[in-house]
């Protein structure tokens, strides 16, 4: 069982490593954004967003991933145990760390995603953003799918938006701000339309889970890429690395503490990402040689009161 485990991680690895050499692009092989959210940001004082409770996104956003960093420890996800498997035993990135670094909630009701046809994902649009059903068809046309692209929904959110419809301003934006953040797909471009049915009603928004649905997507997403033959990872992808960067230690990647950091904000907000590539295999060697004592257990001790 043992050899079989072993011979099983080398063919992992080696795929990693091929897979993170071949991509020049960090937006190519990690397309876990976003990398540009200014455009959200212009939604930030509408008073039925921040209800729902998930602008803390919009501040959580790193400029770039390390690619070679978390291609090492992709290389560890063990999904059988949904746990990254280390020299001196298991770690997993828990509710806890969701809540201190993305300040969004991890109690409260959960929720699932009903699977929509082309048809029916252009019938949501229609009825609930305000637009067509000409338009609403066309989007899933260029979508390929029941899906909808970023840009789309922020023009719909800016139509809506001006004309008075809050309700289905809101809809839009935070469709859009969750497929780009805590429900990034491999393509960082669209969201599944079936998402929108979580902001149907925004009081009962209010009462989500966001932060376990998170947590949720990134194993999934994690577990996936641990197949051959998936070339490239989803999820978000911010809370992934700002777990690496709290809990190990700085020999293990590049990072700045961020000068305009105040403590009450979330925590994946303390770091500035320094961008270009670093060597896998140096990577994977410290992360084999690492010992528990190295490891920051409980980075989260003074930000707790926040």
């Amino acid at each position: 069982m043992v050899l079989v485990k072993k011979r099983r991680r080398k063919k992992r690895r080696d795929k990693v490593v091929k897979d993170v050499q071949e991509e020049d692009d960090d937006e190519i092989f990690f397309s876990g954004g976003p990398y540009d959210s200014k455009l959200l940001k212009t939604f930030k004082g509408h008073g039925r967003i921040e209800a729902v409770g998930l602008l803390p996104l919009l501040t959580c956003n790193l400029s770039s991933v390390d690619k070679t960093m978390l291609s090492a420890f992709v290389e560890r996800w063990q999904p059988e145990m949904s746990s990254f498997h280390m020299s001196f035993g298991e770690m997993t990135i828990t509710h806890d760390d969701v809540s201190s670094l993305l300040h969004i909630l991890v109690e409260g009701k959960f929720f699932s995603f009903p699977t929509l046809t082309r048809e029916e994902a252009a019938i949501v649009l229609h009825k609930h953003l305000g637009v067509t059903q000409v338009e609403a068809e066309a989007e899933i046309r260029k979508s390929l799918g029941p899906y909808s692209r970023y840009t789309w929904l922020l023009d719909v959110a800016k139509k809506m938006a001006k004309e008075e419809n809050t309700k289905k301003a809101a809809r839009a934006f935070l469709l859009c701000l969750v497929g780009m953040t805590i429900f990034c797909a491999k393509t960082n471009n669209k969201v599944e339309v079936s998402y929108l049915g979580l902001f149907m009603d925004l009081e009962k928004a209010e009462e989500y889970a966001w932060g376990v649905m998170a947590l949720a997507f990134l194993y999934d997403q994690l577990k996936d890429a641990t197949k051959v033959i998936t070339t490239s990872l989803g999820g978000y992808l911010n809370l992934f690395q700002a777990w690496i960067f709290e809990h190990f230690p700085a020999k293990l990647f590049d990072k700045n503490l961020n000068k305009n950091y105040v403590e009450g904000e979330p925590r994946a907000c303390k770091w500035v990402t320094k961008r270009g590539n670093t060597d896998l295999h140096a990577k994977m060697i410290v992360l084999d040689d690492l010992i528990e004592s190295s490891v920051i257990w409980t980075p989260y001790d003074e930000h707790r009161v926040h």
